[in-house]
């Protein structure tokens, strides 16, 4: 069976042939036809193809958005049993616990930063994000008029259903 890309150069050559006689008329027309039936037929199978694709990357997408709830979850159970120890740990002023398999202890952590008032830090302690230009707003200045610094630019894309 012949490619899509193939079917494409046979339908350029076919196109680009000169008609001259009835029978090249008609030569052109059964080659046109059947040609036209294996396009239609590679373009079909293409496709579904891409709608499986499709089909499996979602599932995939789903199964990714399920794991990542499960290990949330198990994450937050293992933060929490954690907290439970070092609150059982303090109230019980139990010391470093080693055994052949693990060791617990306590320690503090590394000192944070906490803003008190947010209005009162310095300009040059705060960090301010990099602007970005808002396409959305630009494309109405180019629809209601020409504007310099940009333009509008339309692409053509496939559907398939």
């Amino acid at each position: 069976m012949k490619s899509l890309y193939e079917l494409g150069n046979q339908y350029q050559d076919l196109i680009s042939m000169e008609i001259d006689t009835e029978e090249d008329a008609n030569a052109f027309t059964e080659l046109m036809m059947s040609l036209d039936g294996e396009i239609r037929d590679k373009l079909e199978n293409c496709a579904l193809a891409v709608l499986s694709i499709k089909w499996s990357a979602k599932a995939a997408r789903e199964e990714a958005d399920r794991l990542e709830k499960r290990a949330r979850s198990a994450e937050n159970k293992a933060a929490r049993l954690q907290e439970y120890m070092r609150e059982q740990m303090e109230a019980t002023e139990t010391g470093p616990v080693k055994t052949p398999r693990v060791s617990v202890w306590i320690q503090n952590n590394p000192p944070s930063v906490v803003i008190d008032d947010p209005a009162s830090v310095p300009d040059d302690c705060m960090v301010i994000p990099e602007p970005y230009p808002n396409k959305r707003e630009i494309a109405e200045r180019l629809k209601s008029g020409k504007v310099g610094y940009a333009h509008l630019e339309q692409t053509k894309g496939l559907r398939i259903r």
